[in-house]
């Protein structure tokens, strides 16, 4: 383990595997090429992914010692990212917390198609990227196999009980997706390049210490609260698309083919995306609502 002094009241040990690596991929070496790298960093929730992140990050990219620096490459939204990656030159951005709280197909794909278009136009500005989310098998094949050059998972050993990142090559980590997209979201092998990591409570591990961590954590959540703000908006075109769905299933099911399977056939020689389990939870009919009179 190498020992990284961020601050004076800020160290944290990077594993010799991974100084090797940035050693390789330096940001004088992306410039010396004139090219770019971007790594996707998965784990569960409060597993320490973005810590991790941001401490190889911060080893990487000295100018992130500063905080205005600091807070301007850490991305919450698409669009911070998108307008990060365009402008930023020979340093390291991180699109941290990606997909949080998209449970909905829709709102999943409009993401990664914002992604990709981002991926796809950067340009070459030298830099070192990083997309931190829950997990790898969330995003679509072109930055999932085709843009990303690697894959960190941070995990709990079970053996251990110890925080371990582990990390995958570009062949390695297609295969990965390739098997995992098929057989259900989950690493089919192991492999070698792997170590500790090191986090603790009092944030003295966090890049900056203390002040650093606040700083990001105020940043963190005005920004999804203020993104919050904007989905109700989205929430409710996406009900009004899906009643008027639901009424148009209906009326063909009421006026003209009068039976569920019928109604399933149509939609598949239509290519409209119903199975006939979702068409009789579409017709299915509303349970009454009782008012009880408090006066009795």
């Amino acid at each position: 383990m190498a020992m990284f002094e961020f601050s004076e009241d800020s160290a944290y040990h990077v594993d010799n595997k991974l100084v090797k690596l940035w050693t390789k991929n330096s940001l004088e070496e992306m410039n010396h090429k004139n090219s770019d790298k971007f790594y996707v960093v998965d784990g569960r929730e409060r597993i320490g992914k973005s810590t991790w992140t941001i401490q190889q990050a911060c080893y990487i990219d000295k100018k992130m010692r500063d905080l205005k620096v600091f807070l301007s490459r850490i991305c919450f939204t698409v669009d911070e990212f998108d307008h990060a990656c365009k402008h930023v030159k020979n340093g390291v951005v991180i699109f941290d917390e990606a997909f949080r709280g998209l449970s909905s197909r829709s709102a999943l794909s409009k993401t990664n198609k914002r992604l990709i278009s981002t991926l796809m136009e950067m340009g070459q500005n030298n830099n070192i990227v990083f997309l931190v989310l829950p997990s790898f098998f969330m995003l679509d094949i072109y930055p999932a196999m085709l843009r990303s050059n690697g894959l960190f998972n941070i995990y709990e050993d079970k053996k251990t009980r110890k925080r371990t990142w582990r990390g995958y090559s570009f062949k390695d980590k297609n295969k990965i997706y390739k098997i995992g997209m098929k057989r259900g979201w989950d690493f089919p092998f192991t492999t070698n390049f792997k170590g500790r990591f090191y986090d603790n409570r009092n944030h003295t591990k966090f890049p900056g210490g203390m002040e650093f961590y606040k700083a990001y954590e105020k940043k963190k959540i005005e920004v999804l609260k203020e993104a919050r703000k904007e989905e109700p908006e989205g929430d409710k075109l996406e009900q009004r698309w899906k009643n008027q769905n639901d009424n148009f299933v209906r009326g063909i099911y009421e006026d003209f083919l009068h039976t569920h399977k019928k109604v399933a056939e149509w939609c598949k020689k239509q290519k409209i995306d119903k199975s006939q389990s979702q068409i009789s939870q579409t017709l299915a009919p509303k349970p009454l609502i009782t008012v009880k009179n408090h006066n009795s």
